[in-house]
């Protein structure tokens, strides 16, 4: 092939002929330049190989589901690392072929500890991978459900504070039990077993109200948020439909009360010492032989005020506190044990 050359046709810039060009135009078709291939050399969209990475924020007990997103095609493998100090590479839970999977569950994270969960991308081409362009990351932890609806009595029951809440758990090996009257969660009461959800606590003192919280943990001694909820224990309940005749009788009163305490105490006494534990003590009697049958009375020194909060006598109707004071008292031949 013969080219003809023409000394006056030259560039514009006056730099290389035109048949120069056209030349090494030629011998490039002619000799096959190589060109090339996306497997070896990733272009700049793919650079940016994990687009996004999803990490579950308290939505498990037992793991912490990572997930991520992104164009895989000139990528070898992928590498999960997790991190709760500032290095993203301290920790690799998992490598894997991109193509395989997008999902990784991480069951060996601490229950309430936030972690750092990165994913970064190795080129199949043998170049290493920056962390600065080719991973992405997002924050992710577990933890233990914190028992729900947590309730406290309130001066319900004179012998105990009732509580009782819903065990939402399945990974916990016993709760935590706290009252307290100034700073809430931080007076242990007890230790309770997995899967309780009650506990009646009978040292309460009665007139004071407590915070009671709730706290899950795990074999590792990991625990969940604290539930808490007020209550407190009742006083001594007082009788019921207090009753008295009114003028049907010529020769005493008949007084009538609906017990309802289960703490009332009485004693058997014999020779002037305690005898055995007594319950629902009763007495009655004709008033003036009863009263006259009183032949010792205590001095100032075991004198009690008594009383009850809703005394309902009177016509109209009344409710007030009464009080009353009184001493021991020592009556003769007193008909006893009117009820069982």
């Amino acid at each position: 092939m013969t080219i003809e050359t023409t000394p006056s046709l030259v560039s514009p810039r006056g730099t290389a002929p035109v048949t120069t060009i056209l030349f090494l135009l030629l011998v490039g078709l002619w000799a096959g330049a190589p060109t090339a291939h996306a497997q070896d050399i990733p272009t700049e969209a793919g650079k940016v190989l994990v687009d996004l990475v999803f990490a579950t924020d308290s939505a498990f007990e037992n793991r912490v589901e990572i997930s991520w997103t992104g164009d895989a095609t000139h990528v070898l493998k992928l590498d999960v690392y997790r991190d709760i100090l500032a290095d993203p590479r301290g920790s690799t839970l998992l490598s894997l072929a991109p193509s395989l999977d997008n999902v990784f569950n991480d069951e060996t994270g601490d229950p309430g500890v936030v972690y750092n969960y990165c994913v970064l991308a190795t080129y199949n081409n043998g170049d290493p991978p920056d962390t600065a362009t080719d991973q992405t990351c997002n924050a992710g932890n577990r933890i233990i459900f914190a028992p729900t609806g947590l309730a406290a009595s309130d001066g319900i029951f004179e012998n105990r504070v009732a509580l009782s809440w819903v065990d939402v758990s399945f990974i916990e090996t016993g709760y935590y039990l706290y009252r307290d009257t100034v700073t809430p969660g931080t007076t242990l009461l007890s230790t309770l077993p997995a899967d309780r959800a009650f506990y009646q606590d009978s040292t309460a003192v009665q007139g004071t109200v407590y915070t009671y919280c709730v706290e899950a943990f795990d074999a590792g001694d990991f625990r969940s948020a604290q539930v808490c909820d007020m209550g407190e224990r009742g006083f001594v309940l007082p009788p019921l439909n207090m009753t008295a005749t009114d003028g049907q009788y010529t020769d005493r009163v008949v007084v009538a009360f609906t017990d309802q305490t289960t703490l009332e105490t009485g004693y058997e006494i014999k020779k002037g010492k305690l005898g055995k534990l007594l319950r629902n003590c009763t007495y009655t009697g004709i008033t003036p032989e009863f009263w006259n049958s009183c032949d010792a009375v205590c001095n100032e020194n075991s004198w009690t005020m008594w009383g009850i909060p809703n005394c309902g006598k009177g016509q109209p109707g009344q409710i007030g506190h009464t009080g009353h004071g009184a001493a021991p008292a020592r009556f003769r031949n007193v008909q006893v044990g009117v009820m069982k």
